[in-house]
């Protein structure tokens, strides 16, 4: 009993003790005139105890006569769909003086009708049960006090560090070149905290988190939230910026909840910014305590990184800056990785970069013969012997060369003047005496 417009169904498949055993979504062909529909090749995606089900809210906290809706999901197998299975499913843990459910529509679409909390929420299909981990609220409690998060990055929880001795929170983020660094995030080394291990982004923008940790407490307004409530949708919400110096403002928020470096002060005092948030639903307030960030500069090169050294691959920290060491009148060859070197305040940060990065037609090249630094030319005693090639399709190069005592040899590698990709550092080789 549909309308001739709906487009598509959603199936489910029970074995004889009604446990859910499949599932599967299918677009709707229709015979309007006679008002049949048909699915031609039914997807029927087996569900089994490795299936993942999920039960989420839209809403925890609503006021009266809000609405908040439940959604049940299972995922049949990784790298599979969601599939919406809400309607049949059994939703327990709503009360009835606090929750009615909406008649006609989703099963799992409630509203508030008297002030109060759930139960634990849950949604059962078959013997399969799922529970949400908070109780949702029914209240017109308003944020008193509020605080500044971060949303993750990449699916990853960032948290703020502990800044000086008044302890504010202060978060160091990267104002990147207008590519964003390669076009590519920039793990660091020593600015957020995501659970034990430090991790950093180089990116133009942060997007924030804004939870109400407390709220008001008038006597009929319905409970308190027992835990901190995310309320960076609100429109009652603001956030605002100041350069802590009075200097120009390079931090910007961009559609309502979104830190965006515009530009960097040089200067070390100038580059620490006051970030507040302020919730005003025009009786009450709420405000944050202040976070401050510190906006640094990244940029990046491309370089050239040995894929082997003594005998062992090289880590990214190990960067070809600029060296390769090699025995006098001996011939090597230097399998060598093109690699994205991004520069920050306190260090560097290697990362591969994609192929596509580089056209096919657009591949460095070496624009000069090998020389040597000024100050050791007269020291080039020994044929020169050196080869410098682009090997595949890829990222992948070779140089053969033959060893000189205690001479720098500098290869004058670059990219074709009309590349659109980042310069490259020069490599130099370092030759010189030593026994094994």
């Amino acid at each position: 009993d549909v309308s001739t417009y709906t487009t598509e169904v959603t199936a489910a498949y029970y074995d004889i003790n009604d446990e859910l055993v499949a599932v599967g979504v299918d677009k709707l062909d229709w015979n309007k005139t006679a008002k049949v529909a048909e699915v031609k090749d039914p997807t029927v995606k087996t569900v089994d105890e490795n299936s993942l089900l999920t039960l989420t809210t839209d809403n925890l906290v609503i006021s009266k006569d809000g609405q908040v809706k439940l959604t049940l999901e299972v995922i049949p197998a990784e790298g599979d769909k969601a599939v919406d299975i809400t309607d049949l499913a059994t939703i327990g843990g709503m009360d009835e003086k606090v929750f009615a459910h909406s008649e006609g529509d989703s099963a799992g679409l409630y509203t508030g009708i008297g002030y109060g909390k759930s139960g634990v929420v849950s949604a059962a299909i078959g013997s399969k049960k799922v529970e949400l981990d908070k109780a949702i609220y029914v209240t017109d409690q308003t944020p008193s006090k509020i605080e500044i998060s971060f949303l993750p990055i990449d699916g990853k929880e960032v948290s703020v560090l502990k800044y000086n001795d008044d302890t504010k929170g202060v978060f160091m983020f990267y104002a990147a070149d207008p590519e964003q660094v390669f076009g590519l995030k920039i793990a660091s080394n020593d600015v957020a905290y995501i659970k034990d291990q430090k991790y950093n982004y180089a990116i133009n923008e942060l997007p924030l988190a804004i939870l109400a940790t407390e709220f008001t407490n008038v006597g009929d307004k319905g409970p308190q939230p027992d835990y901190p409530v995310d309320i960076t949708a609100s429109d009652k919400l603001s956030v605002t910026t100041e350069n802590t110096s009075g200097e120009e403002n390079y931090l910007a928020v961009k559609d309502h909840f979104t830190l965006q470096a515009t530009g960097v002060n040089y200067d070390d005092e100038r580059r620490l910014y006051n970030v507040k948030a302020k919730y005003d639903d025009g009786t009450s307030q709420g405000l944050s305590d202040q976070i401050v960030v510190r906006l640094e500069e990244a940029h990046g090169r491309l370089a050239f990184v040995e894929k082997e050294a003594w005998g062992r691959a090289l880590t990214t920290d190990d960067i070809y800056a600029g060296h390769i060491w090699v025995k006098a009148g001996q011939t090597y060859e230097h399998s060598l990785v093109l690699k994205g070197v991004v520069f920050l305040y306190n260090g560097y940060t290697v990362l591969d970069i994609p192929e596509s990065m580089i056209p096919a037609d657009k591949y460095p090249n070496l624009k000069e013969p090998i020389y040597s630094s000024p100050e050791q030319a007269t020291k080039s005693v020994y044929e020169i012997v050196t080869t410098y090639e682009h090997i595949g399709s890829g990222n992948d190069y070779k140089i053969t060369t033959t060893g000189l005592p205690e001479v720098q040899l500098i290869m004058d590698i670059d990219r074709p003047e009309d590349a659109a990709y980042p310069e490259l550092w020069t490599p130099s080789l370092q030759h010189f005496e030593w026994d094994i």
